[in-house]
């Protein structure tokens, strides 16, 4: 099958990700498919400043927004929908973290400077 993925190497990375936020992957087995892949209570740094880079694209971020939706049906009411993405190959340190803005803002204080 061109373009698939073996289930073992979408399992480790997953396993991976779990780790690295100190818990374990969601098996799934009698949860159905609508259940997150990792649940992770998370604390931001006090202070953090985020340093963001916008883009708009005409040829869209397809493979992106299908994770954010994914994401997005399988959070309950008390979590956060984010994905993440990795090119196969690639280190798991250059793995992107992707959620809507909606959430973001959801979560985000800011501080908003007045207009001049």
């Amino acid at each position: 099958m061109a373009g698939s993925t073996h289930s073992s190497t979408w399992k480790s990375l997953e396993r991976r990700i779990a780790r690295w936020f100190g818990v374990e992957r969601n098996s799934k087995r009698g949860l159905g498919d609508n259940t997150p892949d990792v649940v992770a209570p998370v604390t931001f740094a006090k202070g953090a400043i985020l340093s963001i880079e916008c883009k708009l694209s005409g040829r869209g971020f397809g493979q992106v927004q299908k994770a954010i939706d994914q994401a997005e049906l399988n959070a309950n009411e008390k979590h956060l929908p984010m994905a993440i993405l990795k090119a196969k190959g690639a280190s798991d340190d250059s793995a992107i973290l992707a959620m809507s803005f909606a959430t973001f803002k959801k979560i985000a204080k800011v501080r908003r400077r007045k207009r001049k």
